[in-house]
């Protein structure tokens, strides 16, 4: 591509398939995301009406060192949070840390267990693709019914079983273990099939459900209906894009799902005026959170101590028009 004047390309459908395989990592999470090399796993996880930590502050280390929550979303809003922030049900809180760390927090979080079977519906590319990533590890079912195109993908998957069926047939969902699977992912391009899809395998006893949806209105109708997750391959790949127009002097990139606040990962220039000062002595506004410093392979929850050096890589939540001033200090602007 680059031979005719493409930098980068995007395939919305290889962007769900491997969004879809990084929930499945970690199923307890409504979203994952790696940084700073994969040195630093940032979680999102839903806080339930039973979760130890409702009516807790931040400040009351209900979190293992070595993490921090970098964003909560509450309904429509997303905060920034503060040491006085206490969680409510409903949340959905971002944390950030060493992956193994991350991982016991989120999978304390939920009964949810490890991910072994899997059944897709519909034969797309995105399917395929998604089918071909996880049978290395899982056993996967994908059920179409298109007899032709059936043949066609069971000589490109190699251990995924492929069944011509209907997915209204619940006989045959009821034959093929539906209930005994970890993870029921609906991949065709109709969202009510999608939808409904979902619908039939959360009745008939699927563990986990995830659903591909194109409009991107319905994203919470389809979570407000029971699907676990709704994913747009709209909305990733417009996430995409945007990382690679804004990055700059940016590492990373992450838009939390309000569109109010971003995660971002960035290394200051020998000229950065946040060089030699304590984060204490930084005037920073508001809504402004240092999360990590990663530095030597080590991994630093930062304090009012701490000093930023040059080969640092920093990981900072903020709202969004926050971000201009965070270049600023870093020598990005």
């Amino acid at each position: 591509m680059t031979k005719v004047g493409v930098d980068y390309s995007f395939s919305p459908g290889t962007i769900i398939a491997y969004d879809v395989e990084r929930i499945l990592e970690l199923p307890s999470a409504l979203a994952i995301q790696a940084l700073a090399d994969g040195k630093v796993t940032m979680a999102e996880f839903l806080v339930k009406s039973n979760s130890k930590y409702i009516g807790k502050a931040l400040k009351e280390k209900i979190f293992p060192d070595g993490t921090i929550i970098g964003a909560v979303l509450k309904e429509e809003d997303t905060i920034i949070p503060t040491g006085e922030y206490v969680f409510e049900e409903g949340d959905k809180a971002f944390i950030l840390g060493k992956p193994k760390l991350v991982e016991n927090v989120i999978e304390k979080c939920s009964d949810c267990q490890r991910v072994r079977k899997v059944m897709i519906v519909g034969a797309s590319n995105t399917a395929v693709q998604l089918a071909k990533m996880l049978e290395r590890t899982m056993s996967v079912k994908l059920i179409d019914s298109d007899t032709k195109r059936c043949e066609e993908i069971s000589k490109i998957l190699q251990k995924t079983l492929v069944i011509k069926g209907d997915i209204m047939d619940l006989s045959l969902l009821k034959d093929e273990g539906i209930g005994d699977v970890d993870a029921f992912i609906s991949l065709t391009k109709y969202d009510q099939l999608n939808l409904f899809s979902c619908l039939i395998g959360k009745y008939l006893g699927a563990f986990k459900t995830i659903a591909r949806v194109e409009n991107i209105e319905l994203i919470k109708f389809f979570e407000d209906m029971g699907v676990d997750i709704a994913l747009s391959p709209k909305v990733s790949t417009a996430e995409h894009v945007m990382r690679f127009i804004r990055m700059g002097g940016l590492k990373s990139l992450i838009r939390l799902p309000t569109g109010q606040a971003e995660i971002i990962e960035l290394s200051p220039t020998k000229n950065a005026k946040i060089l030699g000062k304590t984060l204490r002595d930084i005037t920073l506004p508001e809504e402004i959170l240092f999360l990590i410093i990663v530095r030597d392979n080590k991994l630093i929850i930062p304090r009012g101590d701490d000093i930023v050096q040059v080969d640092d890589k920093v990981i900072i939540s903020a709202k969004v028009d926050k971000i201009k001033k965070i270049k600023e200090l870093f020598g990005q602007d």
